[in-house]
């Protein structure tokens, strides 16, 4: 079983609809994909509003469940597990994007949005 832990830094610019992409390679197969952890510093428009990070690299599925608080930054321990059924090469670019919790699509805050997350690519099946 080989594990890779890996810091995604992201970056939502102002405005509706934010997306961003990061560069993420692995150097093997993936099969399971495990999000330990996420951040979130917003802008300062006084807004606070919980939202969800998506993106393709887990079938536009969510990556993380934030708090967009633009008086404070959050940090939070997440346990989001994402299996997959057959083995992945991941090495390219991945696209993120913030929705509210009704699924529409969120506002990044003024300011650039950061979020940065912390993912673990396994070889093998985590919960057996």
């Amino acid at each position: 079983m080989t594990k890779l832990t890996k810091f995604i830094p992201l970056t939502f610019p102002a405005g509706a609809n934010s997306r961003t992409t990061a560069q993420i390679s692995v150097p093997y197969k993936v099969k399971t994909i495990h999000i330990k952890s996420a951040a979130y510093k917003a802008g300062t428009n006084g807004t606070a509003n919980y939202v969800v990070i998506m993106s393709d690299l887990v079938v536009n599925n969510p990556i993380a469940i934030l708090s967009q608080d633009t008086t404070y930054s959050s940090a939070t321990v997440q346990d989001i597990l994402h299996q997959l059924y057959n083995p992945l090469d991941i090495n390219g670019t991945f696209n993120f994007w913030i929705v509210n919790m009704d699924g529409t699509p969120a506002t990044a805050t003024v300011g650039n949005d950061k979020v940065g997350l912390i993912i673990e690519f396994d070889t093998a099946n985590e919960i057996i």
